[in-house]
């Protein structure tokens, strides 16, 4: 993501934690109540993060979000038109994969045609 991020400025990812395998539980909890990248990038690098719990639903909230629409694996990916990408990929077939999703979310319309 990072990788797209600094190539590529007209694409943002939105961030939702959820708990599968690994990190724990505990740990999503912190990340989120955190709300700190630096926080989730050590989580991601098995560096240990601070404990820290929070009256939030989010976690809970994205579990029942991921469920309603069958993401069952992480990394998942939601692109503009709505399709879903589970699992990794590379960053050029990612970029590749989000440009095809935004034409077929604006009909097939390609960028700067006329509306």
């Amino acid at each position: 993501m990072k990788t797209i991020v600094e190539k590529r400025p007209d694409i943002v990812f939105f961030l939702k934690l959820f708990v599968m395998v690994s990190p724990d539980a505990k740990t999503v909890k912190s990340i989120a109540c955190s709300n700190s990248l630096a926080v989730l990038e050590d989580a991601y690098e098995h560096k240990t993060v601070p404990d820290k719990d929070c009256p939030s639903k989010e976690v809970d909230n994205n579990m029942d979000f991921a469920e309603a629409n069958g993401i069952s694996a992480a990394p998942a990916i939601i692109f503009p038109d709505g399709s879903i990408q589970l699992g990794y990929t590379d960053a050029a077939a990612l970029e590749k994969s989000i440009d095809q999703a935004v034409e077929r979310a604006r009909g097939g319309q390609k960028q700067g045609a006329a509306k």
